[in-house]
């Protein structure tokens, strides 16, 4: 199933992580995920769901929202990276020398993408939205 250009609708948490485990079976080292979404929307739910996915245990992965980047060993030693910009400005990102870390052989979680720029990832991204209606449903839109 090609993930890209799709949308998925999410009623529950649980649909949530099952949406997160199917993009999770089609990323690799190598990729960056860039997530985008209002405070609650589900962007460290999925997360969570994916590094499960890639043997880190649910409960070890939380959002870095103060400490900017959490690092998780996988099965086989998958590296993931799982940034989260919240709190930070552009100008800080760049100070931050983010790009640094893109030459990982590593799998990037990136939660609040849009203040970084695009342009460091080379092309080579895949952007999820999650938007939240009235009653609470999910509008994931995976681009790539």
């Amino acid at each position: 199933m090609n993930i890209l250009n799709k949308v998925f609708l999410s009623g529950d948490p649980e649909e949530t992580k099952k949406i997160a485990r199917q993009i999770a079976e089609k990323i690799e080292v190598g990729d960056v995920l860039l997530f985008y979404g209002g405070l609650g929307a589900g962007k460290t739910l999925m997360i969570k769901s994916m590094c499960e996915y890639f043997g880190v245990s649910e409960d070890l992965v939380t959002s870095p929202t103060f400490n900017i980047l959490r690092m998780y060993r996988g099965k086989n030693g998958i590296l993931i990276l799982h940034f989260d910009f919240y709190r930070m400005e552009k100008t800080d990102i760049d100070f931050f020398e983010f790009d640094d870390y893109l030459n990982e052989d590593a799998i990037v979680f990136v939660e609040w993408a849009e203040k970084v720029d695009k342009d460091i990832f080379y092309g080579k991204y895949m952007e999820i939205f999650i938007d939240v209606d009235e009653k609470g449903t999910r509008k994931i839109r995976i681009k790539g």
